[in-house]
C-alpha cells in the first residue's frame, strides 16, 4: 500500500473512510498527533498496534497498514489504516441506550471467546 495514495485522499481529518474500487473493502485512516509527547500514550499506541496486528476476530477491526513517515527523525504524527467500523464499544457504552442483560452477556461473551 502506498502512503501517498492514502494521504492524498483524506489525510486532513482525524478519521475518514474510503472504499477502494479494486478491493471492495472500506477502510478508515486514523491520524494520531503527538505520539511521542507522553510516554504512557506512546506505550498505549504501540501496544494497540501490536495487538491489532495479531488479532483475527470478526468483532475486532483489522489493521491494514501503518503509513511510514517521510522523515523518521522528526515525525510526531502517525497514520494507521484500519477496517472501517460504523461504531465501537466505547460509543455504545457511553450512549444513552439502555442495554438488556442479554445484550451485555453477548458483548462479554464475544470479547472473551
Amino acid at each position: 500500500m502506498n502512503a501517498r495514495n492514502y494521504l492524498e485522499l483524506e489525510a486532513t481529518a482525524v478519521l475518514r473512510w474510503q472504499s477502494t474500487s479494486r478491493q471492495r473493502r472500506r477502510w478508515q485512516l486514523n491520524k494520531m498527533d503527538g505520539v511521542f509527547e507522553d510516554e504512557t500514550d506512546c506505550k498505549r499506541i504501540l501496544r494497540e498496534i501490536k495487538l491489532l496486528r495479531k488479532m483475527d476476530h470478526s468483532f475486532v477491526v483489522k489493521l491494514f497498514d501503518i503509513i511510514e513517515p517521510s522523515d523518521a527523525d522528526s515525525f510526531d504524527t502517525l497514520y494507521i489504516v484500519l477496517e472501517y467500523a460504523e461504531s465501537d464499544l466505547k460509543k455504545v457504552v457511553k450512549s444513552a441506550i439502555h442495554l438488556q442483560i442479554l445484550h451485555i452477556k453477548t458483548v462479554i461473551y464475544n470479547l472473551v471467546c
